[in-house]
Parts: structure tokens; C-alpha cells; sequence
């Protein structure tokens, strides 16, 4: 793989992460969302982009930095968010992550797409998430604790908010 072809998988992959965040209503959306750019980061360095599907160890990154930061979802509901977001890269011929991505868009959507996904499907996909969840904790040496800069300039805002 060239070093081109790579930062387009890398920077495909940071985009479907920040969509994916997005969707998971979240109230931590942009913690959860660096934490889950970090993860993904940590484990591409290691393997070749041609050896994971690298939107799904994507999605599995948000949910483990959603469990990390105390804010757990069901897997049902983000395997279903998963598949849909497959599901419109598809309609956009291959094209990758939505780069206009809409969150409000999003969620009229899902509700009609819910109805024609089959159970067998949800339950091959929360199987190959669960998987995807224990290969990037072997990865990480099960060590959860990440700390990011964001973090300290959060606290700073929250507790000395700017005027205005």
C-alpha cells in the first residue's frame, strides 16, 4: 500500500468515526469521539489497512471510548447505526464517508431503515462487533485509561467559562 493510498484510508476512516459519533447520541460526542480517534489510530499503526475493515474497527472505537467514558449503548442500537451508515456510503457509489453528514437527517432515516433489516443480519454484525471490541482491547494491552489534551482545556471551560 503507498503512504497516499494510506492517509486516504486513515483520513476516510477518521471521517466515518466523527459521523459515527455523531449518531450515537452521545453527551460526551467530542471526548468520545478523540478517544475513539486515538483508539483507531493506535491499533491502524500496528495493522495494515488491508488485513481490518477499517470502518467497521471504526465503529467498534467510538462504542469502546462510549463504555471508557461511562456512557454505554446498546449494541443492537449501534450495530443497526453502523449498518446505516454503511448502507448510505453504498447509495453514494463507494464514495466513503458522508462528508456533509446531518445528524437530524440521519435520524428520520434510520427509523425506515430499521424496518427492513433483518434480525439475522443484526446478529451476525453484533458478533463480528463484539470480536472487533476484543481485538482492539488485546491491542491496547486492556489499558482504558487515555487521556488527551481536550480534556484538560474541558475542565478548564467548565470551570472558568469565558464571558460573553
Amino acid at each position: 500500500m503507498t503512504l497516499e493510498e494510506e492517509k486516504r484510508y486513515r483520513a476516510g476512516a477518521v471521517l466515518f468515526i466523527k459521523n459515527y459519533g455523531k449518531s450515537m447520541v452521545y453527551k460526551k460526542k467530542e471526548t468520545i469521539t478523540y478517544k475513539a480517534i486515538f483508539i483507531f489510530h493506535k491499533y491502524s499503526v500496528q495493522k495494515s489497512f488491508k488485513k481490518f475493515d477499517r470502518y467497521m474497527y471504526g465503529a467498534v472505537s467510538v462504542l469502546l471510548a462510549g463504555k471508557i467514558e461511562d456512557e454505554l449503548r446498546k449494541f443492537e442500537e449501534a450495530v443497526l447505526r453502523y449498518k446505516y451508515h454503511i448502507y448510505l456510503m453504498q447509495q453514494t457509489e463507494g464514495a466513503g464517508p458522508l462528508k456533509d453528514f446531518k445528524e437530524k437527517e440521519f435520524e428520520n432515516g434510520i427509523v425506515d431503515f430499521q424496518k427492513s433489516v433483518d434480525s439475522k443480519s443484526i446478529q451476525e454484525t453484533k458478533n463480528i462487533f463484539f470480536n472487533t471490541e476484543m481485538d482492539l482491547l488485546k491491542m491496547m494491552g486492556y489499558e482504558l485509561n487515555i487521556t488527551l489534551p481536550y480534556t484538560f482545556l474541558d475542565e478548564f471551560q467548565q470551570n472558568f467559562p469565558l464571558p460573553g
